[in-house]
C-alpha cells in the first residue's frame, strides 16, 4: 500500500513539473507603417489586400459607404504594389495596379 501511495505522489509531482513553451509570437515585418485611405462607395463591405511580389496581404475589411484609414506595415516606401478589394460575399473584385505606395494614398471604390 505504501508503494502505491509513493508512486501516486511521484506521478503528481511529475505532472506539476511539465515543460511549458514560453516563446513569443513570430516577429512582425519591420519597416515603416503607412496609411492607405480607402473610400468604399459600395453598399457591401470589402476585404482590402495589397499585393507585393505576387503575395496578397490582407489589410482590413471596410464597411459599405465608409472611409477608413488602413495601416500598411512592412512594405518599403515607393514600392509599386497592386491594391485589391473583394466584396465580402465574393461577388466582385476591384484592383488598381502599379500603385506607388506612399503615406496617405487614397483609393476610392468603385
Amino acid at each position: 500500500m505504501r508503494r502505491v501511495v509513493v508512486a501516486l505522489a511521484l506521478v503528481a509531482v511529475a505532472a506539476c513539473h511539465r515543460k511549458v513553451d514560453t516563446t513569443s509570437a513570430p516577429a512582425q515585418p519591420s519597416g515603416p507603417t503607412y496609411t492607405l485611405t480607402v473610400t468604399n462607395n459600395l453598399t457591401k463591405a470589402v476585404n482590402v489586400f495589397v499585393t507585393n511580389g505576387g503575395v496578397d496581404t490582407f489589410l482590413s475589411q471596410v464597411q459599405g459607404t465608409t472611409t477608413v484609414q488602413v495601416p500598411v506595415k512592412g512594405i518599403p516606401a515607393n514600392t509599386q504594389v497592386t491594391l485589391k478589394a473583394t466584396t465580402s460575399d465574393g461577388s466582385s473584385t476591384y484592383s488598381k495596379a502599379n500603385v506607388n505606395l506612399t503615406n496617405n494614398y487614397t483609393w476610392v471604390l468603385p
